[in-house]
């Protein structure tokens, strides 16, 4: 047996605790003087030694109570190593990873994804040679694969590791109920679901069928007796802003003739920005740089004025520096 947390073991000092009050406050018996004692004395003598049985079984109990305590914070488990003569339960596990866009944002230069990754690995060198394992992915091309269990988890490995980030957007709750589907049938005594995810509402909203909150479906996972652990690869605040749309506007567009370019940038962040830099750009060349403040998870608008210089195809682009989420900085 191993304890997961040894510290706790100090604990069982306070075993002692019992034994030093009881010595402390131990009961005395106080002297008064009778002319005769011949009937004193037998009861006494009765009454003292059911009080020492008490006392000590008391004691006995109050002492087990801490020891007890200190070994259940302690969390022994059981290690099963060949021969041992203990059967341990075979597992099947799904782990759902999202490679959503969000995902590949970066904080101290590693993205979200790849700490997925690092914890997708994790899970699977914990398994032993019988139990299953399946990827599944919440978009991209990734999506399309057939998910089949398989004891062998080098290989499930080798398909997360050749996954990588979409530019759409994550589907998390349709994996989800992928993943139980394959699990249901399955012969395996233990069954568990690892969900791999930066938690962004947009993922786990699927239309009617499911709710928009992530707590409120898990709940309704757990219900179905297949235990889901979410595995948050997005806990860190990163800054981010998002260019979401541009229009146009003007009389006529015409050489020389003025239009105006509004440009939306969102923040989906709960941190309010300011100053944030918007570069524009008319076929490629820098024609405009604004700052404008967003709030958490607001949006902001940055206005330029323009002159066609001639006639013709003008492409328009709106430019964010880079940040933690590059793909969402350029729009067109």
């Amino acid at each position: 047996m191993i304890p997961l947390a040894p510290i706790y073991l100090i604990g069982a000092a306070a075993a002692g605790i019992p034994l030093v009050l009881h010595l402390i406050y131990r009961r005395k018996a106080p002297k008064v003087f009778f002319s005769t004692i011949r009937f004193l004395r037998l009861s006494n003598e009765r009454t003292a030694h059911r009080r020492r049985i008490q006392d000590l079984l008391l004691l006995l109990l109050r002492t087990l109570l801490f020891i007890l305590l200190a070994l259940a914070l302690a969390q022994f488990i059981v290690k099963l190593t060949e021969g041992s003569g203990l059967v341990r339960a075979r597992a099947a596990v799904a782990i759902v990873m999202d490679n959503s866009y969000s995902m590949a944002a970066v904080h101290e230069g590693q993205s979200r994804y790849e700490n997925a990754k690092e914890a997708a690995l994790a899970i699977l060198q914990r398994l032993h040679p019988d139990d299953e394992a399946v990827a599944l992915f919440t978009s991209g091309p990734e999506r399309r694969l057939e998910p089949k269990f398989t004891r062998d988890t080098q290989e499930v490995l080798n398909t997360i590791n050749r996954s990588a980030c979409s530019a759409e957007g994550g589907n998390v709750m349709l994996a989800l109920k992928e993943a139980r589907d394959l699990l249901v049938p399955r012969k395996t005594e233990l069954k568990e679901i690892y969900i791999l995810t930066d938690m962004q509402k947009l993922a786990w909203e699927t239309g009617s069928k499911w709710d928009a909150e992530p707590e409120t479906a898990l709940a309704r996972e757990e219900r179905a007796a297949i235990p889901v652990i979410v595995f948050d690869a997005g806990r860190e605040v990163t800054g981010n802003l998002a260019a979401r749309e541009i229009r146009v506007s003007g009389q006529a567009f015409v050489r020389g003739t003025p239009i105006t370019i509004d440009a939306d940038i969102h923040n989906p962040t709960p941190q309010s920005v300011k100053g944030a830099i918007v570069n524009l750009l008319v076929s490629g060349e820098a024609k405009g740089k604004r700052e404008i403040d967003a709030g958490p998870n607001a949006t902001g608008t940055a206005s330029f004025a323009y002159e066609l210089p001639e006639s013709g195809v003008a492409n328009i682009q709106i430019r964010l520096p880079d940040d933690a989420l590059n793909v969402d900085n350029t729009r067109s």
